[in-house]
């Protein structure tokens, strides 16, 4: 069993990141389970996500809220994951969300905001890298994918390869860039309204 670290109570800073990217916290604290990093120590200046199972804890992701020249600075990366080692679960053999899915068919973008902008019947990867361990758990317990990826050429054209091996192992496959027609780049900047209409015409609302 492990304990998710950081603070239920968010600091200004990792507050105004959110609402600065259109979140409602209490919507992602009550849905997600959010927690802040704090301002020192191995998780400060993130937003910690949980991934959970069946309900139970099984890894996290720390998403740095400092901008890219601050990472590029710093040196450090934007996504910190738990430990293979401290971790219940692999969380590159499984995917974000799990537990708010309830159908056959499944969207599948890169990362955990995206998820959390997405909503229910969306997982991610976290990242555009899709373990064979991730690849044969997602043919084992959907029917169909859609796979959402950035709106970049390189994570299109991951987006496209991915698709060619699930349909290999006989998954209903389709590769959508479901931003391209909002002009952005990734689902994390859509608005609710764009998410809806995406959802909707994807008939996984």
């Amino acid at each position: 069993m492990i304990q998710l670290p950081g603070y239920r109570t968010l600091s200004d800073i990792e507050r105004k990141y959110l609402e600065n990217r259109g979140f409602d916290i209490d919507y992602l604290r009550s849905k997600f389970h959010i927690r802040g990093g704090g301002l020192c120590g191995e998780w400060a200046y993130r937003i910690l996500i949980p991934i959970y199972y069946n309900k139970e804890l099984v890894s996290w992701v720390g998403r740095s809220i400092l901008n890219k020249k601050q990472l590029e600075e710093l040196k450090i990366p934007r996504y910190k994951n738990l430990s293979i080692e401290q971790s219940v679960i692999n969380s590159k053999t499984i995917f974000f969300n799990l537990d708010s899915c309830n159908r056959d068919s499944v969207i599948l973008v890169e990362g955990s905001f995206d998820v959390m902008r997405m909503g229910d019947n969306t997982i991610c990867s976290l990242g555009t890298s899709v373990t064979p361990e991730q690849q044969l758990f997602l043919a084992s317990k959907f029917k169909k994918v859609f796979i959402a990826f950035d709106n970049e050429p390189g994570a299109q054209n991951k987006a496209k390869h991915l698709g060619m091996n699930l349909s290999s192992v006989g998954m209903k496959v389709e590769v959508v860039n479901i931003c391209e027609d909002f002009n952005k780049n990734d689902p994390g900047d859509l608005t609710a309204e764009e998410v809806i209409k995406i959802k909707t015409e994807l008939e996984m609302l």
